[in-house]
């Protein structure tokens, strides 16, 4: 059997085994993802051998967890993100004894809500998405968004504070059953995605209207 037709007649099959590596994790990746595991898979120098030899979906499958896991890989580098920015970098997630998906959702419905609160509490959320959205670079922030670089340190440090202390009280309404959360990391990853996508347009506009309040001179 050639290669290709390896391919075609267990394509079906090939599918079915990465999705098992992905489990369901980022469903809009998934395609780029078989396209670049089946392009790694036929371009290598042993491919034609691994199928004479009954070994491809073993050698498919090692392709997929490389391409899938690895954080110096070719498909990671260029579709998925280095991680949730939410999940590790705001919190040490570890340090909790709930999924991380759920940590995750309880994190997003925190800036949700901030987003939605006085304008204070809207400004604060902004900076934590731009902040990470631009690499956790504070003169980036700076450049981009003509704000001093001391305002914006000031006002992450001070909403990071107040969503470390929202997600333990949310945590403890998960557990005593007051809080009800699915933990779907798909939904999450949109809506940080909608905010971040609009949080740095309106980023500086919002800070003046800030400074005009007078809230600088309590943080």
């Amino acid at each position: 059997m050639t290669l290709n037709q390896y391919v075609t007649n267990n394509y079906d099959n090939i599918r079915k085994w990465l999705f098992n590596i992905t489990k369901g994790e980022r469903p809009d990746l998934f395609e780029d993802f078989v396209h670049e595991v089946l392009v790694i898979f036929m371009e290598h120098n042993k491919a034609q051998e691994v199928v004479l030899q009954g070994d491809a979906r073993w050698f498919i499958v090692r392709i997929g967890l490389n391409q899938w896991r690895s954080s110096t890989s070719p498909f990671h580098k260029e579709y998925r993100p280095r991680h949730s920015p939410l999940e590790f970098d705001i919190v040490d997630v570890d340090q909790y004894d709930l999924e991380h998906d759920i940590i995750l959702e309880l994190l997003m419905g925190i800036l949700d809500d901030m987003q939605m609160g006085e304008l204070e509490e809207y400004y604060m959320s902004m900076v934590v998405m731009v902040y990470f959205a631009l690499d956790q670079n504070f003169s980036e922030m700076q450049r981009r968004l003509n704000i001093p670089r001391t305002s914006l340190s000031r006002v992450y440090t001070k909403a990071i504070d107040i969503i470390k202390d929202r997600l333990e009280q949310k945590i403890q309404g998960v557990k005593n059953g007051t809080i009800n959360v699915i933990g779907n990391r798909d939904d999450v990853y949109m809506r940080w995605s909608e905010l971040c996508s609009t949080a740095e347009r309106k980023a500086y506009k919002v800070h003046l209207s800030s400074i005009e309040s007078g809230w600088f001179g309590t943080i």
